[in-house]
């Protein structure tokens, strides 16, 4: 199972799959990079990322086409009991607006204007 804040939930490897191509339809060269922060327990683990990809269209205005925007998350996984090698249940955390802000930001220092 999948449960991410802005998606929504997902369950089995189907449904999931179908999300994140939807993600990687509208932004190509989408990235996810671990930080190398993370936190774990017996079952499971937390870890920071930085996500980002560059603008397609128009979306955040002519000029951010091309600019690359960044979102930080953090996503916990709960792995399998009987395995325990397999992931039951993922729930990715980000903020929504963060994409905005980011490129928001990016035309900002381009201009010379302080944020």
């Amino acid at each position: 199972m999948l449960d991410d804040v802005i998606g929504g939930v997902y369950r089995g490897w189907p449904a999931i799959r179908e999300y994140f191509q939807h993600g990687l339809d509208r932004y190509p060269d989408l990235t996810l990079v671990p930080t190398g922060e993370f936190w774990h327990r017996d079952d499971g683990v937390a870890l920071t990322w930085v996500m980002s990809a560059s603008v397609r269209d128009e979306s955040f205005g002519p000029d951010a086409v091309g600019m690359r925007w960044e979102a930080n998350g953090m996503s916990y996984l709960i792995f399998d009991g009987d395995a325990g090698n397999r992931v039951a249940r993922e729930v990715d955390y980000h903020d929504g607006g963060s994409r905005a802000r980011s490129i928001e930001a990016a035309l900002a220092a381009i201009r010379g204007e302080s944020r």
